[in-house]
């Protein structure tokens, strides 16, 4: 084996590669657009940080998908997600959400350009553009169709009075309403009339069993009372695969944001809060858990001490 020919996968990074000056502790997943790790900074041991490393940098797809929040932005006044959600949730909506397109949120953005828009912003890395000719040349086509809608301001402005006597009056830009998130959902059905009539007769079993649950856990509740309580945090709330629908609720998870809710954002089961997806089982994204006809992922709590995020580019074997 050759070390100098040895390729180093951004998604596969062992506990201690080293990558410039960031030396690599664990894993923290890999989503569309990178893969992140926890990483401690060698110049100042002691210090970690979330490092993201772009796994498609080599043929500049990365930039592309920049370009078109940038385009987002300029057509429409607003990211494709709102940059005050919470962080869990934003890094989320990013990798599994699809955006709302342009045209949708400003219906004065021309058709074809909020068509480009969208393919820069595509999920898969594959399915946009491969260089930024190809955008150039779309975005050139675009600007040969509906010439008509090319004519009209993307954006209503308004007079602002000046703010000293003498001064001319300025135009401030009136933005349209933002895109609203694709997670808005309603109540869940209610379970059919034989799933409430089964659950009715089981529930004193069950009531038995958590019974008996709880006391075989107390002997243990009593000798962890003097062990000292491990402070870490997880700042992604892991489920498994997510499975075939259930009529079983699901149970909160570790770290899992408990009720209260946020009203008409999250939805609460088992006395936890969920977001409900417009994926339908048994196409739930990884994450989320079958429940009834919907797929539901758990809302993390949140916690002020989420590790800044550092963009390292494309990792080099040491």
């Amino acid at each position: 084996m050759n070390p100098g020919k040895m390729a180093v996968y951004p998604d596969a990074l062992e506990p201690g590669t080293q990558v410039g000056r960031w030396r690599v502790v664990e894993s923290l997943g890999v989503g569309g657009q990178g893969a992140v790790y926890r990483v401690e900074d060698m110049d100042h041991p002691g210090d970690f940080y979330a490092l993201k490393l772009a796994l498609h940098a080599r043929d500049g797809r990365t930039e592309l998908y920049a370009l078109g929040v940038c385009l987002y932005r300029a057509t429409t006044g607003h990211y494709p997600f709102s940059e005050w959600l919470p962080s869990d949730l934003l890094q989320y909506a990013i990798v599994h959400q699809r955006v709302p397109v342009p045209v949708d949120v400003n219906p004065r953005v021309p058709r074809a350009l909020s068509e480009v828009i969208v393919r820069l912003l595509a999920k898969n890395p594959r399915e946009r553009y491969a260089s930024g000719a190809e955008v150039h040349a779309a975005l050139v086509d675009a600007a040969s169709r509906a010439l008509g809608e090319w004519d009209i301001p993307i954006f209503d402005t308004e007079e602002v009075p000046p703010e000293q006597e003498g001064d001319k009056p300025q135009r401030r830009i009136l933005r349209p309403e933002g895109p609203r998130p694709s997670w808005t959902f309603s109540p869940l059905p209610p379970l059919p009339r034989a799933a409430r009539e089964e659950r009715r007769r089981h529930w004193p079993r069950r009531l038995a069993l958590a019974t008996a649950v709880l006391l075989a856990m107390v002997p243990m509740t009593l000798a962890r009372r003097d062990a000292r309580v491990n402070r870490s945090w997880v700042t992604d709330v892991h489920v498994g695969p997510a499975s075939e629908p259930s009529t079983e609720a699901p149970l909160p998870m570790q770290n899992q944001k408990l009720a209260p809710c946020t009203a008409k954002l999250e939805v609460e089961v088992s006395g936890a809060c969920w977001l409900r997806l417009w994926d339908r089982p048994p196409n739930c994204p990884p994450q989320t858990v079958a429940y009834g006809a919907k797929c539901l992922w758990p809302v993390p709590k949140p916690h002020p001490g989420i590790p800044t995020s550092v963009d390292a580019g494309t990792p080099e074997a040491r």
